[in-house]
């Protein structure tokens, strides 16, 4: 279906190379720019319409920032800060390119972490729309069951990154030692501890690293659909050619976001979070 985008074709020819940057970029800017003057005004208001399109921001299932909810919920916000934490782990040295997957007893260890999740937050479902509970469900239970969510997310993002974009990589995993998931759960601990006390400085930073790291993560996910979709995965040696199939990431993100953040406005006709009783 996508033979016509081989390399072959086109990226040999510097005419082409203009005018997907130029298509590529100027569709850019018309989706940041709608953004802009869709979302409402302000750096918060625009925090909050990335998490309206993705969350449903209910007031009693967040917390609050000056009275104000933070952009995305307690469950939200545990599962993008414990996937933030994960990848910056992951990538903190460069040319580290681990493709393997976690070993079996780290798997475990995220298999369970996956089920608390999963447990809680269908506990959680049934409490809201059926009334039915097995017990009450506290924002820091989704604080913590989120968290251990977005540690197995960045677990398996990492190593599929890795399998598919470069040439060479080292084919062992990540995850080795228990010591690693210790360091794992000590620095996620410390922005944690911040939210459920209440630091005001705290519950701003993650609510802009949190809701940032949406629009990241997605985007990196459509950038490796693009690759597998132009046929050039293993084929990187440098990040540096990745540059464009990011920046198409990034447009679909945009694109999604904005359709998403558009659908639910037409449908509720306010910027508020769900009113969940």
């Amino acid at each position: 279906m996508f033979r016509w985008y081989r390399k072959e074709n086109f990226t040999l020819d510097p005419r082409w190379r203009r005018l997907r940057w130029t298509l590529l970029l100027t569709a850019l800017a018309v989706m940041f720019i709608g953004w802009l003057v869709y979302t409402p005004p302000g750096l918060w208001g625009k925090l909050s319409a990335i998490g309206y399109a993705v969350c449903h921001q209910a007031p009693t299932h967040s917390f609050h920032l000056h009275r104000r909810p933070l952009p995305l919920c307690a469950r939200c916000t545990g599962m993008y800060l414990g996937a933030l934490i994960g990848l910056l782990l992951h990538f903190r040295k460069r040319n580290q390119r681990q493709n393997a997957f976690p070993k079996p007893f780290f798997l475990v260890v995220f298999g369970i972490l996956l089920a608390a999740f999963a447990f809680d937050g269908f506990n959680s479902l049934f409490a809201d729309s059926f009334g039915v509970k097995l017990y009450q469900t506290q924002n820091w239970m989704r604080l913590l069951t989120g968290a251990g969510l977005g540690w197995g997310m960045a677990a398996m993002v990492v190593p599929v990154f890795h399998q598919t974009i470069w040439a060479q990589a080292a084919d062992e995993p990540f995850y080795h030692h228990p010591r690693q998931l210790l360091l794992l759960a000590g620095i996620t601990a410390v922005p944690l501890a911040g939210i459920l006390f209440g630091v005001p400085w705290v519950l701003w930073l993650v609510a802009v690293l949190t809701t940032l790291t949406v629009p990241a993560f997605l985007s990196v996910i459509y950038m490796l659909l693009l690759v597998m979709m132009t046929f050039r995965e293993n084929s990187f040696n440098s990040w540096r050619p990745l540059l464009p199939y990011w920046l198409g990431g990034v447009l679909v993100t945009l694109l999604q976001l904005f359709v998403f953040a558009l659908v639910r406005f037409n449908a509720s006709g306010t910027w508020a979070g769900f009113p969940l009783p």
